[in-house]
């Protein structure tokens, strides 16, 4: 997905201007925070992904997978022919399941 957002570098002290503008700012330190937060963020996904596909059912994967794209539990019992309630159940047991075996990591 592309953002509507463009990165621009600018050598003029933009503070000032930037809040008359309307503009978003952020300085070279903040940017820098924001990547390793985003980075961060990154390790501690791809982390949670390979621990659900070694812990997780076969059926608990599929909810897993359609919720990381987005769908909501209505949309993925429609998907899977099964019952919203039926969703809510094997939701309940993956993110008990996540949480016992991701204790350890932290963000």
């Amino acid at each position: 997905m592309e953002s509507d957002f463009k990165e621009v570098l600018v050598p003029l002290p933009m503070e000032g201007i930037a809040e008359t503008a309307g503009l978003w700012f952020e300085t070279e330190d903040e940017r820098l925070r924001r990547w390793e937060r985003e980075e961060r963020r990154g390790t501690l996904l791809r982390e949670i992904k390979s621990i659900a596909m070694r812990k997780l059912t076969r059926r608990q994967k599929e909810v897993f997978r359609l919720f990381l794209q987005g769908k909501s539990q209505r949309e993925i019992g429609a998907l899977l022919g099964v019952s919203r309630n039926t969703i809510k159940s094997r939701w309940g047991g993956l993110v008990r399941k996540l949480r016992k075996n991701t204790t350890h990591l932290s963000y």
